[in-house]
């Protein structure tokens, strides 16, 4: 931590594009719904149906487990001795702070702050949660294919006609600047790229340890489509569960983007843009989604409202005389 003479608390430069981010991006949501009518919007609520509702939270609350168990496995792949309670109780407190704490720390920092207070290893901890992340990626890709049909489509009908006037419009003509630019890019991936390594290296020198980890991803990306399938089912939507798989991907994907405090306001709006204008349903139905998708979210995240304040207040009162155990 560095000493800040001033007294007043600073913030980074990417905090403070989240928060803006966020605002703006709930700004347009805002308006966006204000254009809609509410009685379709509620109209297909009431058609999805309580016995749909309440299997789309039994998948969405499996994928919750799913998601503790990725996260337990690699922490023992990783040699440290965690019990499963443990890392469920502090996964919950980090969904709940993805979902409900208007901070830019998210549900990582969580994770990260109540295992070091569980006196767990925190390089290995700060390894697992990188390598929790890589590993949902990895297994969310996997998907992505399945949307190329529905893309291909919408590319050819909305944005191919635009493509020559793009590459006609004097973009890209000062090549020297570009080329520096792109240096400074290039160099910077790179040393990302570097440091993943460096943080995975306990997992790739054992590539058996990922196996479970792996397996209990696919059982949370494979119960996550299926509780939207069942939601766009209700609705009388035509997509298939492998295209919901794939639509869903890439709003994963997008919604990764740094620009928002835990994607708020930007997911809604890659599931309004990715479900309507790529996979093909209307607006309401769209809309629909994002906000019931938001709204179980939240539900499945209060659960770690009973585990988040303990570790919060132990993370204010204990005062780091000392880094965590290498």
């Amino acid at each position: 931590m560095r000493f800040n003479p001033t007294g007043v608390k600073r913030y980074s430069l990417g905090a403070v594009i989240r928060v803006i981010g966020t605002i703006v991006a709930l700004g347009l949501l805002v308006w966006l719904l204000a254009q809609q009518d509410w009685d379709e919007i509620w109209k297909n609520i009431e058609q999805i149906g309580l016995s749909r509702f309440v299997l789309a939270v039994v998948f969405l609350m499996a994928s919750r487990f799913a998601i503790s168990l990725r996260w337990y496995a690699l922490l023992r792949g990783a040699g440290e001795q965690v019990s499963y309670w443990a890392s469920l109780k502090i996964t919950f407190a980090g969904l709940f702070a993805n979902n409900f704490l208007p901070s830019t720390v998210g549900g990582d920092g969580v994770r990260l702050a109540g295992g070091l207070q569980a006196g767990w290893n925190g390089a290995v901890v700060a390894a697992s949660l990188v390598m929790d992340r890589l590993v949902g990626m990895f297994g969310m890709a996997t998907f992505l294919p399945f949307a190329i049909p529905k893309a291909a489509a919408y590319y050819q009908v909305h944005l191919l006609d635009g493509v020559p006037v793009l590459a006609m419009s004097g973009v890209g003509m000062n090549g020297g600047q570009e080329d520096s630019l792109l240096r400074k890019l290039f160099k910077r991936i790179r040393r990302v790229i570097m440091r993943i390594w460096q943080t995975i290296v306990l997992w790739v020198r054992h590539p058996r340890r990922l196996v479970l980890p792996l397996i209990y991803n696919y059982g949370h990306v494979l119960l996550t489509f299926a509780m939207i399938w069942v939601i766009l089912r209700g609705m009388e939507t035509s997509l298939s569960y492998l295209e919901v798989g794939g639509l869903w991907a890439a709003v994963y994907f997008i919604s990764l983007l740094p620009i928002s405090i835990g994607g708020l306001g930007l997911q809604e709006w890659a599931i309004f843009f990715v479900f309507h204008q790529v996979g093909g349903i209307s607006e309401a139905h769209s809309l629909t989604l994002a906000l019931l998708y938001r709204t179980l979210m939240m539900f499945s995240s209060l659960p770690g409202a009973a585990f988040i304040s303990g570790i919060i207040e132990r993370r204010k009162l204990k005062a780091p005389d000392k880094p965590p155990p290498e």
